[in-house]
């Protein structure tokens, strides 16, 4: 069927079929010469032009390093990799199954918190808790992949709705090769009514980049849906593993005083799966508080007397000042050691 554009003289179209060698082509080419190599195909249907990524970039008004985006992602190497920050747990409970969901609500009522998952706070839970008692490294890794797919779909999608193709160059010093198909070019221009396209510069100002840019890489916003499958795989496997350390059989879930907060009554020998549990918690400045924000247990774990005797196990200044600064100093704690204070200030 004959497109009735083709039939316009003085078209870029209409050009491009009558052009016998480079030197005729360059002629129709609109750009200065200095700004990219000329390469024809042998059956004269497609021809490429080598260039530096910076000037095709300011040319068609796209973001800086662009190119370097797209060919990381559609590289066949997949050196792309989409960087999911372990904040991302936060917002897990969106991707969850409901047999997942169910297992975080009951890690959270062993730890006296509310629903951990729709209050977003499950970040602070597991990094609380520590890679110890949740390795939760393989569960980022598996968001990370999920999101990486879309990603490349809609950087695919994008790439292929346009009239020419973009590779990396291996012609010299340039950076980009941009590969322009005759019959292509042909569609578009009638496709999109476009006028006054004399030159393949004209075309490439007229051709809509629009969609390519970094917004590419938000998930949220993407046409492509996020398969979570292998999100939830990893995250039942490392709940598992969490429900486990806990060692809570269900009937001490009616038993009262089990779940209360810690007090002075403390039994070890009655309540060891606590003490097991807890006590593999590290002691620092963060983990101090965010278990302040979240309170519940963790909070309660840090102001209890048999934490704090037994990280006052080797009496230290230090350790009872780390416990008055934060304000959870507990009274019988401060009796047995406020010596160390004033051993300090008199020199003893």
């Amino acid at each position: 069927m004959i497109k009735k554009f083709y039939l316009f003289e003085n078209s870029l179209y209409s050009d491009l079929n009558n052009v016998n060698n480079e030197e005729e082509l360059k002629k129709i080419i609109g750009l200065d010469p200095y700004n990219y190599e000329l390469t024809i195909d042998n059956d004269r249907k497609s021809f490429e032009l080598s260039v530096k990524e910076k000037f095709i970039e300011d040319f068609l008004n796209l973001e800086d390093g662009i190119f370097r985006f797209i060919f990381s992602v559609t590289c066949p190497s997949g050196y792309y990799d989409f960087y999911v920050d372990d904040s991302e747990l936060d917002w897990i409970s969106r991707y969850l199954t409901n047999e997942n969901l169910h297992k975080l609500k009951k890690v959270g009522k062993f730890l006296d918190l509310n629903d951990i998952a729709e209050d977003e706070r499950l970040y602070d839970v597991f990094s609380i808790l520590g890679r110890d008692l949740i390795d939760y490294n393989d569960i980022i890794c598996e968001i990370s992949a999920a999101k990486e797919i879309v990603v490349k779909n809609g950087v695919n999608k994008v790439l292929k709705e346009l009239p020419i193709e973009f590779e990396n160059s291996y012609t010299g010093n340039w950076g980009i090769d941009i590969i322009f198909n005759i019959e292509k070019i042909g569609e578009y221009i009638e496709e999109n009514n476009l006028e006054d396209i004399n030159t393949v510069s004209d075309f490439l100002e007229n051709v809509d980049f629009s969609d390519l840019n970094y917004e590419l890489e938000n998930t949220w916003e993407s046409e492509f849906d996020t398969d979570y499958t292998d999100t939830n795989k990893e995250f039942s496997k490392a709940i598992d593993e969490l429900i486990e350390k806990m060692n809570i059989p269900e009937e001490k879930y009616n038993d009262p005083n089990q779940l209360k907060l810690f007090n002075d009554k403390f039994d070890k020998s009655e309540y060891k799966f606590d003490f097991d549990f807890f006590s593999k918690i590290s002691v620092d400045n963060n983990n101090i508080y965010k278990s302040k924000h979240l309170g519940g247990k963790l909070f309660a774990w840090f102001k209890s007397y048999v934490f704090q005797k037994n990280y006052m196990k080797k009496p230290d200044l230090k350790k009872y000042n780390f416990l008055k600064s934060h304000e959870i100093i507990h009274p019988k704690i401060k009796d047995e050691y406020e010596y160390l204070d004033s051993a300090n200030k008199y020199n003893i």
